[in-house]
């Protein structure tokens, strides 16, 4: 019989730095959201730029998260996608890669509106449902919703390609 040790608050929050890549990562068990998060300014525009990223993603998700499929929320303020268009496919199957391994679904929030409408064109490219928002709250709200109309655990696939509401 396994059971998981007994963690304080600072056992769910990590600090990730790969190059120059800096990367902040909050587990929510409760919630089983893995809050990411860019405490400085992180522009991905090439294909090492891209691996040392999700790397360290799914690196801290695993050491977080003990390897359990979770729900990401991605706070996109200081996070700048600038790949050409020979990286975008690359782009796209390391998102992919990352979602498969990962998360029942991925909620994306904050930045600028360009940034906001890039996810959102991003994942059309991907067949997706984008879910981008304004703001954390909005975020979470969303991301209850996810659990509640077909993801109720973690341990569940949620397909992103269903189209849970009119938005």
């Amino acid at each position: 019989m396994s059971h998981d040790p007994v963690r304080t608050k600072k056992d769910f929050k990590e600090i990730t730095r790969r190059g120059r890549c800096v990367v902040t990562c909050e587990f929510d068990p409760g919630k089983s959201i893995l809050f990411v998060s860019h405490p400085v300014a992180l522009t991905l525009s090439t294909a090492g730029d891209i691996d040392d990223y999700y790397g360290e993603v799914r690196n801290a998700w695993y050491r977080l998260c003990n390897g359990r499929r979770i729900f990401a929320v991605v706070d996109l303020t200081n996070l700048l996608v600038d790949v050409d268009a020979s990286l975008s496919d690359y782009h796209a199957r390391s998102i992919r890669t990352a979602e498969d391994e990962c998360a029942i679904a991925t909620v994306r929030y904050g930045g600028s509106m360009l940034q906001r409408t890039m996810s959102r064109m991003a994942a059309i490219g991907r067949s997706e449902r984008s879910n981008v928002c304004r703001s954390r709250d909005e975020a979470i709200a969303l991301v209850r919703e996810l659990q509640q109309r077909g993801a109720a655990s973690p341990e569940s696939r949620f397909s992103p390609r269903q189209s849970l509401s009119p938005s």
